[in-house]
């Protein structure tokens, strides 16, 4: 099993930990929680599929602004542009949307320009 590794600017790095397997003679509680969550993740890598979910949102959502990089000067956009856009994407190109990489749906410039002119969003002059 690999030994988890964990880096965070404001509390420096862990490589490693300890866990007490025995007491009295006894597996400790610490130890038998430790096992069960290492073969959780060893069947099925997510602890949290809620939070994963919503990190996969959050992600996609934040992509669909930085995807738009270039059309965004094309069009005249309200200020909401990027919630229109993408529930726009969710209801009629959900592909546009899927996380394939684990850094949240990366829409198309295509899938883009769709969705602003379904929107009815106007080319700038």
């Amino acid at each position: 099993m690999p030994i988890p590794f964990s880096s965070n600017v404001n509390c420096g790095e862990i490589h490693g930990f300890s866990v007490r397997v025995f007491k009295r003679g006894r597996i400790t509680k610490a130890f038998r929680t430790y096992h069960e969550q290492a073969v959780r993740m060893e069947e099925y890598p997510i602890l949290d599929e809620h939070d994963y979910s919503e990190r996969e949102s959050d992600a996609a959502y934040e992509n669909v602004g930085e995807a738009a990089w270039r059309l965004k000067n094309e069009f005249s956009l309200p200020d909401d542009w990027q919630d229109d856009v993408y529930n726009w994407l969710s209801e009629h190109r959900e592909h546009a949307l899927e996380n394939t990489s684990d850094e949240g749906g990366c829409p198309s410039e295509s899938d883009l320009q769709a969705a602003f002119e379904n929107l009815g969003y106007e080319c700038a002059a």
